[in-house]
Parts: C-alpha cells; sequence; structure tokens
C-alpha cells in the first residue's frame, strides 16, 4: 500500500505534511529534517491527489471483483452488464 505514517520535514519554509510514498517532494526530504508525524501543518496536495486516485482505483477494483462474482453465479449474464449496472450504483 502506498500509504504511510505521515511524515514531514522540520524546515520552516515548508508547510505540509506528507502520507505517500509516491510523494516526489516527501522522497526529497533531507534527512536532517525528517520527521514523524503531521508537525502541526497541512496535508500536500500531491499526497491528497496519489491517495485519491487509490481509494478509487480500490473501489473499482472491488466493483470489478464483485461483478466477476456474480457473473459467476449467473453465466448466462453478460460481465460487460454486471460492471455497468455496478458502476451505476457509484454515488454522484
Amino acid at each position: 500500500m502506498p500509504l504511510e505514517e505521515p511524515r514531514h520535514s522540520t524546515q520552516p519554509e515548508c508547510e505540509v505534511y506528507h502520507i505517500h510514498t509516491e510523494c516526489t517532494e516527501a522522497n526529497n526530504i533531507e534527512t536532517k529534517y525528517f520527521a514523524w508525524g503531521v508537525g502541526g501543518k497541512r496535508l500536500c496536495k500531491h499526497c491528497e491527489k496519489l491517495a485519491d486516485a487509490d481509494a478509487m482505483a480500490k473501489d473499482m477494483i472491488g466493483k470489478i471483483r464483485a461483478a466477476e462474482n456474480l457473473h459467476s453465479l449467473f453465466p448466462n449474464t453478460s460481465l460487460m452488464s454486471n460492471l455497468y449496472l455496478s458502476a451505476l450504483k457509484k454515488p454522484q
């Protein structure tokens, strides 16, 4: 999972904390300024977008697996129909 414990830079000009392993800003924190926790800062926008994308991907994978399970129970129905019906249930 790409999410991890919050971390931040102790440099005064750094105003955000990070939670995603793929955030380039987080991965560039110098060791001498690295600290665990949120440090009273706001969440990094890039980490937030990465986490949202992960959640959306996880949700879609869950829907695909559910549709596959339906297809195994009802083999005469189309898998694509099941995926479509599942997608329709997504809250707007």
